[in-house]
């Protein structure tokens, strides 16, 4: 069991800011930026003070495809540092705040910083590699932590399609992709676009080849809420018309 670092008695708010880059970096180019926070309650996430579950599918989408821009920003002057990447394998501290409840402390409001640090031997650029880091903390001061990594799968297709059919299909561009974790409901939210309205085939099977759930998208976007308990690789099947995207998905959560 996970060793608690906070004391049981605070109201846990975890708040972390996103600076989703619209360009270039800001720290060396001088770009605009935009702040994205998310607070989660008791496993409930708010991003800019709105819960996730009540926003429309387009104010979702719009908010998750910042949060895939995330660009590493390694200090802010004047303020704590905040670093987050969903590209690069790089140090993730994120600041959080509490308010302690316990006996002489009036209820004063405090911040702590926790720091994340990829295993160093997977610190290397990838190719098409998306990282997605989540973590919430309950009122007793239990911390869950989910990631996810997104690659192209290298080699054979793990039954997500034949050698043949892999050589006859065009790559499918897939954007926008997003995976993020709705703590409290024990779900996960798979999301993103594609560059066609026509209709899309969607698969997730387990690294066995076992179908976990089949699906389709419309109108150019795909949006689906399921449950994925078993930390583990799957595989993210995608077919429109005559081309195809597979993606290679790693669960962790601890």
């Amino acid at each position: 069991m996970k060793k608690s670092i906070i004391k049981p008695g605070f109201e846990f708010i975890f708040t972390l800011s996103l600076f989703a880059v619209l360009g270039l970096p800001p720290l060396v180019f001088g770009q605009s930026t935009k702040d994205e926070q998310i607070t989660i309650v008791n496993g409930d996430t708010t991003i800019n003070g709105t819960n996730i579950k009540q926003l429309s599918g387009k104010e979702r989408q719009a908010a998750l495809k910042d949060i895939g821009q995330i660009a590493a920003i390694k200090s802010v002057p004047g303020q704590a540092p905040v670093i987050a990447s969903n590209t690069r394998h790089k140090t993730v501290v994120m600041k959080y705040r509490f308010k302690d409840s316990t006996a002489g402390k009036m209820n004063r409001e405090q911040w702590r910083s926790k720091t994340m640090t990829e295993d160093p031997m997977m610190d290397f650029s990838r190719k098409n590699t998306q990282d997605f880091n989540y973590i919430t903390t309950d009122n007793n001061g239990v911390s869950t932590h989910v990631s996810y990594r997104v690659t192209e799968p290298s080699g054979p297709l793990n039954n997500m399609a034949s050698t043949p059919e892999k050589a006859q299909l065009d790559k499918l561009d897939v954007t926008d992709l997003n995976i993020v974790p709705e703590f409290s409901a024990g779900i996960t939210v798979l999301m993103f676009n594609l560059p066609s309205k026509a209709i899309a085939e969607v698969m997730l099977k387990d690294s066995k080849g076992n179908v976990i759930w089949s699906d389709k998208a419309l109108k150019g976007s795909f949006s689906k809420t399921f449950p994925l308990g078993l930390n583990g690789i799957y595989y993210l099947r995608i077919k429109q018309g005559d081309k195809l995207a597979v993606k290679k998905i790693y669960k962790d959560q601890m």
